[in-house]
């Protein structure tokens, strides 16, 4: 099948990327808590980067070039392994919430298709008012993923309200790296969408119904709201919300 020979392919770029950075000795490994089979680095290089930092007056260690190579190398690793895990789990199963698909056969960078939502939503109700099967959702992926969490934003319809912010991102705190753990997954992160976009009242746009999001101004816009909720703290909604 067509996942398959993709996923030969992406074992195969792996393997190379191993095989060019040289053999080393693979980094320490923690089951995360949901034991769903992720893992985290844990090499002492995490706990002591000077290591591989280069002070600006000191002459250039190969030694010092080699550990952070070495470093980036068992990350990047890292993150494929965690990142071909995850993709072939959803999209070999059937899953009633949402699909995945690579862009452009990136493994980094995924279109998710949300296609349910509560019944009882006005999201839902608008979605299926103006005949929109799903809510289209984007999700780019640092090198270093799942030890920083991936951007994800909505490409598709416009929503208004449900915590979705100008430029399509997303208002979470598990999105930002001091609400991050390793632990979370894909389809934690797509659920905690679904339940923070009915809390919020989201409701589809009349006048951006086909019209998409870009990026970049999804990236400007979640900056900002970062910005402001480091400085006035991130609100836990009373009980009465759900």
């Amino acid at each position: 099948s067509r996942i398959k020979i993709l996923m030969k392919s992406l074992v195969k770029s792996l393997r190379r990327t191993q095989a060019k950075n040289g053999k080393h000795k693979p980094p320490e490994t923690v089951t995360d808590d949901q034991g769903d089979g992720g893992t985290v680095c844990v090499d002492d290089c995490d706990e002591n980067p000077q290591e591989v930092v280069v002070e600006e007056a000191a002459p250039t260690s190969v030694a010092t070039v080699a550990t952070g190579s070495a470093h980036c190398a068992r990350v990047s690793s890292l993150s494929q392994r965690r990142l071909m895990k995850e993709f072939q789990q959803y999209s070999s199963n059937q899953n009633e919430y949402f699909t995945v698909e690579l862009v452009d056969e990136r493994l980094n960078d995924w279109n998710i298709k949300v296609l349910k939502f509560d019944a009882e939503s006005r999201l839902a109700h608008d979605m299926a008012k103006m005949g929109i099967p799903h809510i289209l959702l984007n999700a780019a992926f640092p090198d270093d993923y799942p030890l920083r969490p991936p951007f994800l934003h909505v490409v598709a319809p416009r929503i208004e309200n449900g915590f979705v912010l100008r430029g399509g991102a997303i208002c979470m705190e598990l999105l930002t790296p001091k609400g991050w753990s390793s632990a979370y997954t894909i389809e934690s992160i797509v659920m905690q969408f679904v339940s923070t976009v009915v809390k919020g009242k989201g409701r589809v746009s009349v006048w951006g119904k086909k019209k998409e999001y870009k990026k970049k101004d999804a990236e400007k816009s979640f900056q900002e709201v970062v910005m402001l909720h480091e400085t006035r703290g991130w609100r836990t909604p009373p009980k009465w919300e759900g």
